[in-house]
């Protein structure tokens, strides 16, 4: 593959920390060609912050630590393009030499509130993992290998962009931007702030973190929770594979949230149809917003808890392998199947309601 190096300016200094001496350096780089077209920015380690810029071009800083002047010399940006010809602003590593690098991060769960340091917080043990970058084999470790990483601040023009934002390892996040934004991390809490358009963000494990989003927002990660706070759009869909997932105060047609361990909390939500589903763990949904229409709840094993607006008409069904339904509304009329409670209708039964728990109870109750 061609490549095209950028001008970039570089900055070197020493600096003697408690442990050992770590060598720091600037590089700069700024993306070529049109701004508005899908592009990458990637790097293989490190923390990577994207903000809006004042100008009208993609720019990226990053910061280098490495163990000595010579490793930190071999870093460089480079403009590249992936498989599908999209321009890729990406970190070059000495990977022909160094297999095994070490990223010692700095306050990596400080974005969420917690005050661990280093990656040991997300992964607990974590003594590494092998990655694909740059067409190297590599293994990213906290404590082997040369000390190499690349902390990162990218800056992009105040308009819709069409991007992937690529950290291999690391926390990575996004405060103010607008357009088609792809948050990917393999290993990293993501942390999405005031964002506009259509929103993705995807960990492989990590928390991920949003914040007054206005569009489509979907949250994956493989372990670790999902918490939504503040969204006004279309379509709001939250998946992990282990973690609880938490959304409040948000207005959409369609909330989706899904979980294969962990309690699902909605509070304060406009919605048109909301759908949970968790494999074990509960699910706790506050739906006050007038347009609510249809409800899908799903438990392997655990609770449905549901709040409705207090003048709401619905009909709902439970289908329980153990595990009774009850409902708060004194007007509601029960349906049963065999003496037993299997349903209720009130009103004209324009919300319409299906619960099914594997184990556990459910309960229809006017919100507070």
């Amino acid at each position: 593959m061609l490549r095209r190096a950028l001008l970039f300016a570089c900055v070197g200094v020493m600096a003697a920390g408690a442990a050992a001496a770590e060598t720091t350096r600037t590089l700069r780089a700024q993306l070529s060609g049109d701004p508005a077209a899908p592009f990458v920015v990637e790097n293989l380690a490190g923390a990577m912050t994207v903000v809006a810029g004042n100008g009208d071009a993609v720019v990226a800083v990053a910061t280098v630590h490495a163990d000595d002047a010579a490793l930190a010399d071999a870093m460089r940006f480079e403009q590249v393009r992936d498989e599908n010809g999209v321009p890729v602003l990406r970190v070059i590593y000495p990977l022909d030499r160094e297999r095994t690098i070490r990223y010692e991060a700095r306050d990596e769960g400080h974005h969420h509130g917690r005050g661990h340091h280093g990656l040991e917080w997300l992964f607990g043990s974590w003594d590494g993992t092998e990655v694909k970058y740059d067409g190297h084999r590599v293994r990213v470790s906290s404590s082997s290998g040369a000390r190499l990483w690349a902390d990162i601040e990218v800056q992009v023009p105040r308009r819709a962009v069409s991007a992937t934002f690529k950290n291999h390892v690391g926390a990575l996040s996004a405060d103010g931007i607008e357009g088609r934004i792809l948050l990917d991390t393999g290993r990293g809490g993501i942390t999405a702030r005031r964002l506009k358009g259509e929103i993705k963000a995807d960990t492989g494990s990590g928390e991920v973190l949003a914040e007054e989003i206005t569009g489509s927002f979907s949250c994956d990660t493989g372990s670790g929770e999902c918490n939504v706070t503040g969204f006004d759009g279309t379509e709001l869909s939250c998946d992990t594979g282990s973690g609880p997932v938490r959304i409040r105060r948000v207005k959409a047609d369609l909330i989706v949230a899904d979980t294969g361990s962990g309690r699902i909390t909605v509070e304060q939500a406009d919605a048109g149809e909301f759908r949970g589903d968790t494999g074990s763990g509960g699910i706790d949904a506050e739906l006050t917003g007038a347009r609510l229409r249809r409800v899908k709840a799903h438990t392997g094993s655990g609770h449905v808890s549901l709040r409705l607006p207090a003048d709401a008409s619905f009909e709902v069904f439970a289908d329980q392998g153990s595990g009774s339904l009850s409902c708060g509304f004194a007007d509601a009329t029960a349906v049963k199947s065999d003496h037993k409670v299997v349903g209720y209708r009130r009103g004209d039964g324009k919300v319409r309601i299906a619960i099914d728990t594997g184990s556990g109870g459910a309960t229809v109750n006017p919100a507070r």
